[in-house]
């Protein structure tokens, strides 16, 4: 977002994401949630990731799970644990459907991975490769599109479906799952509850949108459980 604020008299012309590729200044998005109240959650997420902490808690927010997955993956230690703390969560705001439920948000949310976090939006470009400026392709089938693009970029470039889960993060494949995630990418997560046919993980950590190779997964773990197959 620049740092110039502009009409935005319908919904239709009104941005989810206001955070990438560029962050405002404080003041800007001071003034946007003065002028656009209904905006006030998607100022929360770059508070989030710039650290605007004093703006963050003039909002007065519900404490909302994609806020804190926002401020974890951007170090902002005060944001999250602000919401961390408090003893019922909230989902708030869709990064899959693009919405903001203010009126009936879903309470007892936690940090589950459902959050398009800032650094998973970067268009990453091979190393020693080059390509035509002429030569892209989008992405319209996958589960995130925040920046409502549908992740157009150089041919060559990786796309959102290349993750990597940290080896840091490796207890998260065989142990029993925190009730917070940590700031990771879950679809390994999701194809190994499938394959193994574990009702539990996979209820908990499927998205709404099939990720790849999740059906021959999920064909696996039917076979192989049987439970698993209803």
């Amino acid at each position: 977002m620049s740092n110039i604020i502009p009409e935005m008299p319908t919904d239709t012309v009104t941005p989810y994401c206001i955070w990438y590729p560029d962050i405002a200044i404080e003041e800007t998005y001071r003034e946007l949630s003065r002028r656009y109240p209904g905006m006030r959650y998607q100022v929360g997420r770059p508070c989030a990731v710039a650290g605007y902490n004093k703006l963050y808690d003039e909002l007065q927010l519900l404490p909302d799970v994609s806020i804190a997955e926002e401020a974890e993956d951007n170090n902002n230690a005060y944001t999250r644990d602000a919401i961390v703390s408090k003893p019922v969560r909230y989902a708030i705001m869709n990064d899959y459907t693009r919405t903001i439920d203010v009126e009936a948000p879903r309470a007892g949310a936690c940090l589950n991975g459902d959050t398009s976090v800032r650094s998973s939006l970067e268009k990453k470009r091979p190393l020693h490769h080059d390509t035509d400026e002429f030569d892209f392709l989008e992405d319209s089938n996958h589960y995130f599109d925040i920046q409502e693009d549908r992740h157009v970029r150089p041919r060559y470039w990786r796309g959102p479906e290349h993750t990597v889960l940290p080896s840091k993060y490796s207890d998260l494949t065989y142990r029993p799952l925190r009730p917070d995630l940590p700031p990771v990418n879950k679809d390994i997560l999701i194809l190994m509850a499938a394959w193994d046919g574990n009702i539990d993980r996979y209820s908990r950590l499927r998205r709404p949108k099939t990720i790849e190779n999740e059906i021959s997964a999920v064909i696996r773990g039917a076979y192989h459980h049987t439970p698993f197959a209803r």
